[in-house]
């Protein structure tokens, strides 16, 4: 399948006046196969990509002066909720990064591989977009300090190193997707995906032990202002993200709970399904694909009409479940019936409730299907004797409702679950065989 993407060419930064520009046909490039296409072309509605912070790469190559950015992207879908391409828009992060410039010490920005995206020199910088220079990283440069960093939120410590002061920055929100990117132009398959708790930032600010040694005296009290001001800073920082991100846990954690508690009710063995008013189904449970084999498990199926999934004599008549909901009924039970691919009948009870949106208003409707063709053919076996019954006085024949008369263990063998197995009774036996009777019942009373 074909997809646009429209890239919106904003400077997002500060201090800058960025306006969209039209780039000209002339100079359009193909982005099909850069990963922040790929990632966000697969996202549903609502949902944000947010790229790793990285270099941006035109023309198959890194742009040059180097433009680190960071892209958010969104799909695109038109009136039929069918997704038609993606957005993305461009933040600039070079005044970002200058922001962390100071006269002391140094001011480090790491990625959550240990990549710098600001270092110690520029030379260590973006060292995961260059195959030649992968290995600049805090990893190999700070091995102990990177290790107790990584894994904690914020914190100082000394080494042999110097005197590190550290905080972590996850900038993720609720519905946002990100992944691990590509250091290369074009890549054929999107790259793995992350989680918001492994997309964050370190920063770091160093002083070195030969800084720390030539200033012993005259340093401190600059020190305890600087970094007492600047750990202030940073303390506020962390309590902020802290705060936000024990917000957004809390929040994501009841989401999880809510989504596997509609999942676990949703997923029942019930046919089930969402209709819209559009009479379009945009959810079904796997029990009702299964039964009404609609095809329509993968959502990329939808949407899909239900007069077409299950198509009833009630279909867009005034007995529809839909439109009773739509005229304010609460609740609709009704059976339906529908032949399948053995070309046998199958009959449900349909239940039906208001399907609500966001502002508590009907959007369409819930429906259930309970399936109770085993059931009706169990009602119709069992059938009972019951009336006037016409018998011969005589033969003992039952005359049936066509006027036949049949004998009387046809009839009630034909009228109900009743087996006949034939003997001869005692009296019988003397009237048509007298000369055994006295052997099979001398001496008893079979005959009274």
């Amino acid at each position: 399948m074909c997809y646009s993407v429209i890239v919106l060419l904003v400077t997002f930064a500060k201090g800058s006046n960025g306006t969209p520009a039209m780039v000209p046909a002339d100079q359009l490039q193909n982005k099909g196969k850069r990963y922040y296409f790929l990632d966000t072309i697969k996202l549903g509605e609502s949902e944000i990509f947010v790229s790793p912070f990285d270099l941006n790469i035109e023309n198959g190559k890194i742009e040059k002066p180097l433009k680190p950015m960071i892209r958010f992207g969104a799909p695109v879908f038109n009136n039929d909720k069918k997704k038609v391409g993606i957005i993305v828009l461009n933040y600039l992060g070079v005044d970002l990064l200058k922001d962390l410039d100071v006269e002391q010490g140094k001011i480090m920005l790491a990625n959550a591989q240990g990549h710098w995206l600001k270092g110690l020199r520029p030379d260590d910088e973006w060292g995961f977009m260059s195959r030649e220079s992968v290995g600049k990283n805090m990893h190999n440069r700070f091995p102990d300090a990177w290790q107790q960093i990584k894994d904690d939120h914020a914190g100082q410590f000394y080494t042999e190193n110097g005197l590190f002061t550290y905080s972590t920055i996850k900038p993720l929100r609720v519905g946002m997707r990100s992944s691990l990117g590509s250091s290369d132009a074009y890549v054929d398959n999107s790259t793995p995906e992350i989680t918001p708790n492994k997309y964050f930032w370190k920063i770091i600010v160093r002083l070195s032990p030969e800084f720390l040694a030539g200033q012993k005296h005259e340093i401190l009290a600059k020190f305890v202002v600087m970094n007492g001001g600047l750990l202030l800073l940073m303390a506020a920082g962390c309590f902020f993200i802290t705060n936000e991100f024990q917000k957004r846990k809390k929040a994501d954690q009841k989401l999880r709970q809510t989504k596997a508690t509609l999942q676990s009710v949703f997923n029942s063995a019930i046919p089930t399904c969402v209709t819209n008013f559009n009479y379009e189904i945009i959810l079904a449970n796997d029990a009702y694909n299964k039964a009404f084999n609609s095809g329509i498990t993968d959502p990329q199926g939808f949407p899909v009409k239900c007069c077409d999934s299950r198509p009833g004599h009630s279909c867009k008549t005034e007995s529809c479940p839909l439109l009773r909901i739509a005229d304010g009924e609460n609740e609709v039970t009704c059976e339906t019936t529908r032949t399948n691919n053995n070309e046998k009948d199958q009959h449900f009870i349909v239940t039906a409730r208001p399907l609500y949106n966001a502002e508590g208003e009907p959007a369409g409707v819930v429906e259930s299907f309970q399936d109770i063709t085993e059931l009706n053919r169990l009602e119709k076996e069992v059938k009972t004797l019951s009336g006037f019954l016409p018998i011969c006085a005589n033969c003992k024949k039952i005359r049936d409702d066509q006027g036949y008369w049949n004998q009387i263990e046809a009839y009630v063998s034909s009228h109900s679950e009743a087996k006949f197995s034939h003997g001869i009774c005692p009296n019988c036996i003397k009237d048509l065989y007298p000369e055994y009777y006295d052997d099979l019942y001398q001496g008893s009373n079979e005959d009274q």
